[in-house]
């Protein structure tokens, strides 16, 4: 199947958008989901405890909003992204699930182009990313991020899978959602489990834009203490499906 042909397939695609803090992106990413030549969707919007005027922001975005595309707002309290993303999962209803963190940007063809990759090989994907190009908001320069071609020996030495990637929900009912109490690599954490039992696919092109703008997660989170995380993580992944012992 083509990757173009997917626009109008029949298989509702949920598109969860997480914020915590970052309203004044929020524009820009709803405003690129509802751009995507996907037809079949529908937004879930998670705000994770928000202590800014994310919320009041977001509101007054989707009251003006006129298109016919479902969307929901759903507010918790702060319990990180692997807690809002797991939330967005449970309110949603699609067949697929499209991840967009609220400061970074999907292309037209990004739902389109992941879902055709999903259903193209019959279920044996169960994973699609891709690679992205990263906005420095300071300067307005933008840096093309390649990432590898799927490889499970590979993804255990680093994460070679973008964040914002579509999933099959049957993933979720497989290897169980994100895990909560990770709240720093909360997303390499669930690929590890994920490629125990499916394989993923690559896209080599830009399907989004990541903005890094000085207060991403990956550049605030102590680097120390992610390493740490990171090094248990691989530990109880190994123990527990590599080695099949009880951890």
């Amino acid at each position: 199947m083509s990757e173009y042909q997917a626009h109008n397939l029949p298989h509702l695609t949920s598109i969860i958008i997480t914020n915590y803090n970052q309203g004044r992106f929020f524009k820009d990413a709803f405003d690129s989901v509802i751009a995507q030549t996907y037809v079949n969707k529908e937004i879930v919007i998670v705000d994770d405890g928000s202590t800014d005027n994310s919320l009041d922001i977001i509101k007054k975005i989707l009251s003006e909003y006129k298109g016919n595309i479902p969307y929901k707002l759903i507010t918790k309290e702060n319990g990180g992204t692997a807690s809002a993303r797991n939330v967005g999962i449970k309110n949603s209803n699609g067949q697929f699930l499209a991840f967009l963190d609220v400061d970074d940007i999907y292309y037209l063809d990004k739902v389109s182009v992941s879902v055709g990759k999903l259903l193209e090989y019959n279920g044996a994907i169960g994973v699609a990313y891709s690679d992205y190009d990263i906005l420095y908001e300071n300067t307005g320069n933008r840096k093309r991020e390649i990432k590898a071609p799927f490889d499970s020996d590979l993804l255990l030495q680093f994460c070679m899978v973008s964040t914002n990637s579509v999933v099959h929900r049957v993933v979720f009912e497989t290897v169980g959602l994100f895990d909560e109490t990770i709240r720093g690599m909360e997303d390499y954490e669930f690929w590890l489990r994920a490629s125990t039992k499916f394989t993923f696919c690559h896209i080599p092109f830009a399907l989004f834009c990541y903005r890094e703008h000085g207060n991403n997660k990956s550049l605030t989170t102590n680097r120390n203490k992610w390493i740490e995380e990171e090094n248990k993580m691989k530990e109880r992944f190994v123990a527990k499906y590599l080695r099949n012992d009880n951890v």
